[in-house]
């Protein structure tokens, strides 16, 4: 019992606070919160009482956030994981589900201004029945005073778990006829998801068109409704115009293993046509480039390399040095020229002082491929491009000094 006991004073003692924990001690704090609910492990509690002194913890939100900076997160973490799991854990051993529904309601009535009492409320899925579920989504979907939406907020959160998708709509007709885009694209998951993918498709069909938000995901639930459907010509026209958004070798296998492609030739052919797609366009993305090279196009990457060779920009220093470094071990120089010139253009334009220990290693690195290049066709030389860019950003010493 003395561990109920801590528990309990500690609870007790972070209702109460008021000192103000900053940034760097957050983490701290978060690890007493674990610690606390620690003294619940390993002792013998009903399911009820498990269920009220993990909400009661809940309950500590006030005193917690509202004189912390989480700016780090990792005090919302221990609600959101260590105890969101507890109380699924004790709510699914209590047989009385319309007690449970009711201390949650309880919960929530109380207040929520961190928005921490709500993430217990986005689990009730886990151990509440659908005749539950429906209870605590009349209760919020009672009248609103003024533009508080507080109660559409948290039917909306208990109707997505339902996923009952006559129910869903009436949730979110609750806030007007004109259902936004996002209403749009929950109901008609909630219809394909109770196996009505008709149904569903019609109510995707509603989204207007050039609306950017949530495209992607869209599109999958599209594709999805399409396979279900036996569309299955339309399944992989969507397929192929989402791989081709954004190629890769393991995406080019997903494709092919869901389309149903297993001959090595068909495979083989597929592949030979979208490398000739990238090598036929002149708009340099570097996921193409990454794709060629994953695919064993090195020749081809690097006769690609220089036909876009304008359109390169040089920020992204993760990957570029590492096809450079490819490009030079394949004997590619011309290539891995252009790669360490971009990325070396783009540190030196943008004047990333802290960054020009990189960019003296580009440098060097571009004198390394200049010694085996011989013909450097319409790209400057070495030496003249050396010359250009001491004329450039021959002031900035700092950068100079590096390569002593």
């Amino acid at each position: 019992m003395s561990s109920i006991r801590e528990f309990a004073s500690g609870v007790a003692g972070l209702k109460r606070r008021t000192r103000f924990t900053p940034y760097r001690e957050s983490f701290h704090l978060a690890r007493k919160l674990d610690a606390l609910l620690d003294c619940l492990s390993g002792v013998e509690l009903s399911p009820e009482d498990g269920v009220l002194r993990i909400l009661e913890f809940f309950r500590t939100d006030e005193g917690v956030f509202g004189t912390s900076d989480d700016s780090a997160g990792v005090m919302g973490d221990v609600y959101r994981h260590r105890a969101c799991d507890m109380l699924v854990e004790y709510a699914s051993k209590c047989p009385d589900k319309l007690f449970l529904a009711d201390a949650v309601l309880d919960l929530i009535r109380e207040g929520d201004n961190y928005r921490i009492r709500h993430i217990a409320l986005g689990v009730v899925g886990r151990f509440l029945s659908r005749r539950e579920m429906v209870y605590l989504i009349e209760h919020f979907e009672g009248p609103a005073e003024g533009s508080d939406r507080s109660g559409f907020v948290c039917a909306h959160t208990v109707a997505l778990q339902l996923g009952d998708p006559l129910i869903l709509e009436r949730v979110h007709r609750s806030q007007g006829k004109n259902l936004p885009v996002y209403a749009l694209e929950e109901i008609s998951r909630a219809w394909f998801n109770s196996n009505d993918p008709e149904t569903a498709l019609s109510w995707l069909d509603r989204v207007p068109g050039g609306v950017a938000f949530r495209s992607k995901e869209r599109q999958a639930l599209r594709t999805d409704i399409y396979e279900a459907l036996g569309r299955l010509d339309e399944r992989d026209a969507l397929l192929w115009a989402a791989f081709r958004s954004a190629r890769s070798a393991g995406r080019f296998e997903a494709l092919l293993e869901r389309v149903g492609v297993e001959n090595v030739d068909e495979r083989r052919t597929l592949l030979a046509a979208e490398v000739g797609h990238v090598l036929a366009s002149s708009r340099f993305r570097l996921s193409d480039l990454v794709f060629l090279m994953d695919t064993e196009h090195i020749r081809e990457a690097a006769r690609w390399c220089y036909e876009v060779r304008d359109e390169i920009g040089g920020h992204a220093y993760l990957t570029l040095p590492k096809l450079a470094n490819l490009f030079s071990g394949e004997g590619e120089f011309l290539a891995a020229t252009i790669l360490w010139r971009a990325l070396l253009d783009d540190l030196l334009g943008s004047g990333r002082t802290r960054a020009y220990g990189h960019g003296a290693r580009y440098l060097k690195q571009l004198r390394a491929c200049a010694t085996s290049i011989q013909d450097w066709k319409a790209l400057s030389t070495h030496d003249e491009y050396e010359a250009a860019l001491m004329e450039r950003h021959g002031r900035k010493s700092s950068f100079w000094r590096r390569l002593d």
